[in-house]
Parts: structure tokens; sequence; C-alpha cells
């Protein structure tokens, strides 16, 4: 069981749910076509979080709540991924984000000549983060939604949730479940 989450660990599982039953509504009518479910950061399956009286609570994970879709029809192939699974599925390597996110700078030591360079995380680093998933997503796949930022109890930012799809309207119904919700 993974020990971690609040609010918006509900608020993304309830998005992910709504949005795969209205997809899985409108595929129904094409059994031609193979559904397959992707999720890059998938758990265990149940999440311990703390209610707002401090007790430990449990809920299902969004990979236990999609498992169990099955009206009108269920994905026909679930693809759970770790992030180390997500990174070399997207082709970013640790090199990469080291370049994209942090920067060297260089001071004067105290001791002789000598310089010392440091690494430093790059100011507004979250948006830049969210901007070149959702660039390698569109390599990928046709369209990205917007971003609904879940934001933990102190108002911090733990990721950018967005949906992916080959279909404009499938970008709409996305767009849709997640701009009443949308936070920037």
């Amino acid at each position: 069981m993974n020990q971690f989450g609040g609010n918006w660990t509900e608020m993304k599982i309830e998005m992910i749910v709504d949005y795969a039953n209205a997809y899985l509504t409108i595929m129904n009518k094409y059994p031609q076509f193979e559904i397959i479910y992707f999720d890059g950061f998938a758990g265990s399956g149940d999440i311990s979080t703390e209610s707002k009286s401090a007790d430990i609570e449990s809920i299902k994970g969004a990979a236990v709540r999609i498992l169990e879709l099955n009206k009108p029809k269920s994905f026909d192939i679930y693809y759970f991924a770790w992030l180390i699974r997500l990174e070399n599925f997207l082709g970013i390597s640790r090199d990469n984000i080291l370049k994209s996110f942090y920067k060297k700078q260089v001071y004067q030591s105290l001791f002789d000549n000598e310089q010392i360079t440091l690494q430093v995380k790059e100011t507004n680093s979250i948006n830049k983060i969210h901007n070149l998933y959702k660039e390698r997503l569109c390599t990928v796949i046709k369209y990205v939604s917007d971003a609904f930022v879940l934001r933990n109890s102190k108002n911090a930012v733990m990721y950018h949730f967005m949906m992916a799809t080959n279909n404009p309207a499938a970008l709409k119904i996305a767009n849709d479940i997640v701009k009443p919700k949308f936070k920037i």
C-alpha cells in the first residue's frame, strides 16, 4: 500500500475515472478498435491518505479503479509503468533532465585561485517539467489535454495531471473534465 496522498490524490483519481468512463462510452461504438490504457505513474493500487481528522484512510488507487471499469466495456490492454520505465518510454535521460532543470554556477574559492562549480535548480522548474513531458507526449500522441495542477495541503505543486489521446473529441472531453478543477 502506498503511504501518501491527500485530497489531491482523490481528485486525480476521480478525474481519471470520469475521463475513462466517457472515453469507454464513446469507444463502445467502435468495437474494431483496440483500446489501451497507459498509466505512467501507476502505484500499488491502494493508497493510505490522511483525513481531516488526522486518521489514516485507505482508498482505491487509480489502477484498481480503472481495472474495475467494465461498463459499457473495459480497456483491451493495460500498461502500468513505473517512473524509470516512463523515462525510457519518453526518451528523457537523467543527463537531459540535469541540463534542462539545473544550471552551473561558478564561484571563486576563498583559497588560492580555485573555482567551485555548483549545480543550482532553475527557477520555475515545475512548469519546465510540465512543458517537457507535454512536448514529449506530443511526439507519440497527437493531443494532450490542459494540465490540472495537483497541490498538497501546503499548496506545493505535486504534479501536473494530463490526459493524452489521438482523437480530438476525446481531447475536448478531457479538457471539459479538467477545466472545472483547473488551477495554476
